[in-house]
């Protein structure tokens, strides 16, 4: 596990936000479920995305920018994302065009987000950080990893995909095995809910303290006086 840095004393009272990355299926929702639990505030960037889906318009342009055809519920356009999704990884020049309009719309509202956030430190889940060039909008990142046959099982038995297209999906995507950043935080999601939730409290809390930086429970968080902030199990 890497380690986070670069939090220094006067910051006590800034608001932090942090990205929670990693690969399809890589246990990220899972972390995002561990980190909501000790009180934090966790957003999803898919929840997001769908959410803009539902209004009509962008609908129709997501769809007019794949030319595709819409899909009708009820008198309204909604957005055929199996189609979809079946175009933009068999063709990588759109798949890139796409990405780039939508994630527009997903960021702003992700700033939105962030600054109407009651806590000091706000995560984001975030499938696609890296691919869309993004990390930097962000304090710092945590990034998930998994084994890569069993990404595959998970998106198979999970998404109900095709072993190929799942790996298409895992090939186009940004190569974690190879990240050397050492601003990022990497949890590796190799054992059972368990052991996941150990390393979130506690590489999480102990490999990042010993930096000095500190992310305690939200409550500590707003009593603190001192110069860091600490993650680690209540």
């Amino acid at each position: 596990m890497k380690v986070i840095t670069g939090m220094t004393a006067n910051n006590s009272l800034k608001k932090y936000k942090i990205a929670l990355t990693g690969g399809i299926a890589s246990g990220k929702s899972t972390v995002s479920e561990i980190i909501e639990k000790l009180g934090y505030e966790v957003y999803s960037a898919d929840k997001i995305y769908a959410e803009l889906l539902e209004d009509e318009k962008f609908a129709l342009d997501c769809s007019a920018l794949l030319g595709i055809d819409p899909l009708y519920v009820d008198g309204n356009a909604t957005f055929d994302r199996k189609t979809a999704s079946k175009i933009v990884y068999g063709d990588e020049a759109i798949r890139k065009a796409f990405d780039e309009y939508t994630h527009k719309f997903v960021y702003d509202k992700i700033d939105e987000i962030f600054t109407k956030a009651k806590g000091r430190i706000v995560f984001f889940e975030i499938p696609l950080l890296f691919e869309s060039g993004r990390q930097n909008d962000f304090d710092y990142v945590v990034v998930v990893m998994r084994d890569k046959t069993e990404r595959v099982k998970s998106v198979v038995s999970r998404d109900g995909k095709t072993e190929d297209l799942a790996e298409k999906i895992i090939s186009v995507q940004f190569d974690y095995d190879n990240i050397d950043d050492i601003r990022h935080t990497i949890i590796y999601n190799d054992g059972d809910l368990v052991s996941l939730s150990e390393k979130v409290f506690q590489d999480g809390g102990n490999r990042l303290r010993d930096e000095g930086l500190r992310i305690e429970s939200l409550a500590r968080i707003a009593e603190m006086t001192d110069d860091s902030i600490i993650f680690c199990k209540d």
